[in-house]
C-alpha cells in the first residue's frame, strides 16, 4: 500500500448535468489515476500492473481503499470508475468490488474501450461480468463509444445491462465540424432509442457546451467544468 501511495494518486473530474443554459450541477465524478512523478495517467505502468492478476489485485486493493475513504467522507458523492475488460476478467477484481458494493448505489462501473486479450472468446464472460456487477448494485457505463471494443455491435449484444453511453470528441477532432456533429447526433439518437444516459466528453468551451445543450445533451464532461482535482 505504501508503495502505491508513493507512486500514484487519484483525481476526480466532474460530469455535470446542465439544468439550463446558465446553470449546471455536478452529477457524478469520474475517478482518474495519476502518477506523482508526471501528474499524468501512467499508461505503461498501468498496463503492466493489470497484465497479471496478482499485480492487478495489489493495485485494486489500494484503489478501493482510497475510494472507501472518500465515500465515507462524502456521503453524497457519486463516482464513475474506469475498468478495462482485462481487469474484469479476473475473479479477484469482482471479489474486491464486492468490498466496495456497500456504496454501489452511488457508483457507476465504466467499461473502457481497450481490447482485451482473447476478446473473440469473451461474449459469455462479458455477460457474466455485467450480471455480477448488477447483482452487486452497480450501474454500467460504456466509455468512448465508437472506438476500440465499444462498437455498435458490442453495445447491442449487452444493451439491456447498460445504463450510460459516453462519446468523446477527443478521438474525432480530425473530422470536419459537420461530420462530427452527425456522429454526435447519431450516438445521441442511439442512446435515446434505448433510454440510456448520454454523456458528451471533451467539452472545452462554452459555445460547444451550449450547442450540445440546445441539441438535448444535458450530461457533459470536459476541461470547461474542471480537469480533475483531489477531494
Amino acid at each position: 500500500m505504501d508503495k502505491m501511495n508513493d507512486q500514484y494518486y487519484l483525481v476526480y473530474q466532474p460530469i455535470v448535468k446542465c439544468i439550463n443554459r446558465e446553470e449546471q450541477i455536478v452529477n457524478d465524478y469520474e475517478v482518474l489515476l495519476r502518477s506523482k512523478q508526471t501528474n499524468r495517467f501512467p499508461v505503461d505502468e498501468f498496463n503492466k500492473l493489470i497484465s497479471k492478476e496478482s499485480t492487478n489485485a495489489v493495485f485494486l486493493e489500494w484503489y478501493i481503499e482510497m475510494l472507501v475513504e472518500k465515500m465515507r467522507t462524502f456521503p453524497n458523492l457519486s463516482l464513475s470508475l474506469n475498468f478495462n475488460l482485462e481487469q474484469l476478467q479476473y475473479q479477484s477484481t469482482l471479489m474486491l468490488l464486492r468490498k466496495l458494493s456497500q456504496f454501489s448505489h452511488r457508483i457507476m462501473i465504466e467499461f473502457t474501450e481497450q481490447m482485451p486479450k482473447g476478446f473473440c472468446h469473451m461474449d459469455i464472460t462479458i455477460k457474466y461480468i455485467m450480471d455480477e456487477l448488477i447483482k452487486m448494485g452497480y450501474r454500467i457505463s460504456i466509455d468512448d463509444v465508437s472506438t476500440g471494443i465499444n462498437s455498435v455491435s458490442f453495445l447491442l449484444k449487452h444493451i439491456e445491462s447498460i445504463n450510460r453511453l459516453k462519446f468523446s470528441i477527443i478521438h474525432f477532432q480530425s473530422l470536419n465540424q459537420e461530420t462530427l456533429e452527425l456522429f454526435i447526433k447519431s450516438w445521441h439518437s442511439f442512446a435515446d432509442d434505448y433510454k440510456k444516459e448520454f454523456v458528451i466528453e471533451g467539452v472545452e468551451n462554452t459555445h460547444f457546451s451550449l450547442e450540445m445543450f440546445d441539441s438535448g445533451i444535458v450530461f457533459q464532461q470536459g476541461f470547461l467544468f474542471g480537469e480533475g482535482r483531489c477531494l
